[in-house]
């Protein structure tokens, strides 16, 4: 008995393929989406794009799966996005898993050179763009200005911290962020921020809003400063 591979089959198994070597690359890095997550993903995908050629046997049905696909693996990467307070995390690895369903479609298109050039690049990007991120990761831990802020309040949902680099998004960079919860029923808010630069108009200037806010008991604020 004989057994023959069509193309379709073909295709599944570049898409599988594909995806296990986008898997490897994360697993290395020790990534929650290691080689069993992309390459599933690469191969689901795959395997929609043939489940529309075969149904219709036309382009059009092909791109509706497509675009469905987008859709789906936006939420399967949403599972792998995790935040704790201010730090969020899982944002590549789910950005990865939505390329793999691409390299997948396209292996389903029969687009094989598409697909493998696909791989080398979105590997060669995980792997080069991460030592640049890491570089300026660093430069911003040793941001020359380091202020402390601190904020008592008896109103529990009364400050956001995010609401202190609304006004100098493009300076300040929060480090840490603590509530404290008194006694006496009143919270107090520490805030720890990273400024490349020092803030132009001054702390001051950026805390009086909050200053003048009705339930706002005492604002605090200390600076130091190390060399780049």
């Amino acid at each position: 008995m004989s057994f023959e591979i069509n193309q379709f089959e073909i295709r599944l198994l570049i898409a599988l393929f594909l995806g296990a070597v986008i898997g490897l690359e994360r697993q290395w890095q020790h990534k929650t989406a290691g080689i069993k997550t992309n390459a599933l993903v690469s191969l689901g995908s795959a395997l929609f794009v043939l489940l529309a050629h075969d149904i219709n046997g036309d382009s059009s049905s092909e791109s509706r799966i497509i675009a469905q696909i987008v859709s789906g693996i936006g939420f399967l990467g949403a599972g792998a996005i995790m935040k704790e307070g201010l730090n969020i995390s899982g944002l590549n690895t789910a950005a990865t898993i939505w390329c793999a369903g691409a390299i997948g479609s396209l292996s389903g298109l029969g687009m094989t050179y598409e697909a493998i050039i696909g791989t080398i690049i979105l590997i060669i990007a995980n792997i080069s763009l991460r030592s640049i991120s890491h570089k300026l990761e660093n430069k911003l831990n040793l941001a020359s200005f380091h202020y402390k802020i601190e904020i008592e309040t008896n109103d529990f949902l009364l400050f956001n911290s995010e609401e202190l680099i609304k006004t100098h998004p493009e300076n300040l960079f929060i480090s840490s962020s603590e509530t404290q919860f008194l006694s006496n029923g009143n919270k107090i808010f520490t805030i720890e921020m990273k400024a490349i630069k020092q803030i132009e108009n001054g702390i001051e200037k950026l805390l009086e809003p909050i200053k003048n806010r009705d339930g706002v008991i005492k604002v605090k604020w200390s600076i130091s400063q190390s060399k780049i």
